[in-house]
């Protein structure tokens, strides 16, 4: 049986708006998994680090007397950040030495699911070295030179609203209309969704140089294998 460990299926999905004025909101939270690796000994402190992504792999074979169990055999594929423990996690792959248990631990917005794997083994580790994407680069400054023209834009909306507000007062004090009479609430209408447009352009510029920044991190991929493991799911 296969089983992916699929974060977003736990996210927050977005409430729609009914304001046709764009609403500011929040950056939703990032969910991610908690690793925990526990030594067979108690000599030594457990291994504790945070996923960039992880895969379980559930045995579908049945025990000899024909009865599913929660306890089955499963292979764990772990991606995480290149760190002090990279050293002891190889050492555990080319010992073979058996871990006393894994422990992943996923949070949820309703509920947390909780994967314990005993008797378990590091059969493969991977490390992998960061490499620079030109398409990366390529795609942050295209991005930049779009927020730079959306900035040009929202400023020249200003000033026509300014404009706007001018003869506004002009006709209230005179009594005599200059300008068609939406010609104010359209000023308006445009600096807010181009201040809407400035926001959003901001905020993939922000994820992109996140993604920039994880590319230039040496990564390893870890396999464990287990001969039980059980998920646990609180609510």
């Amino acid at each position: 049986m296969f089983l992916p460990l699929l974060f977003a299926t736990l996210a927050d999905r977005a409430t729609p708006q009914t304001d046709s004025t764009p609403a500011a909101r929040a950056e939703p939270t990032p969910i991610v998994a908690t690793v925990r690796i526990i030594p067979d000994d108690t000599a030594r402190p457990p291994i504790a680090f945070t996923a960039l992504g992880a895969e379980l792999r559930l045995d579908g074979t049945r025990p000899a007397d024909g009865r599913l169990t929660r306890a089955t055999p499963g292979e764990l594929r772990v991606t995480k950040v290149a760190d002090a423990f990279t050293s002891t996690l190889a050492a555990h792959a080319t010992s073979g030495e058996r871990l006393g248990a894994v422990l992943v631990e996923i949070p949820g917005e309703r509920d947390t699911v909780r994967v314990r794997l005993a008797g378990a083994v590091v059969t493969a580790e991977r490390l992998v070295l960061p490499v620079e994407s030109p398409e990366l680069q390529g795609q942050r400054l295209a991005q930049e030179l779009s927020l730079t023209q959306l900035a040009a834009d929202r400023d020249d909306a200003a000033r026509q609203l300014a404009e706007a507000e001018a003869v506004a007062d002009v006709e209230a004090r005179d009594r005599r209309k200059l300008v068609p009479a939406n010609a104010l609430a359209r000023a308006r209408d445009q600096v807010r969704l181009l201040d809407a447009r400035l926001a959003t352009a901001r905020r993939q510029l922000a994820l992109l140089d996140a993604r920039i920044a994880r590319s230039r991190l040496a990564t390893e991929e870890l396999t464990i294998r287990a001969d039980r493991t059980e998920i646990v799911r609180d609510r």
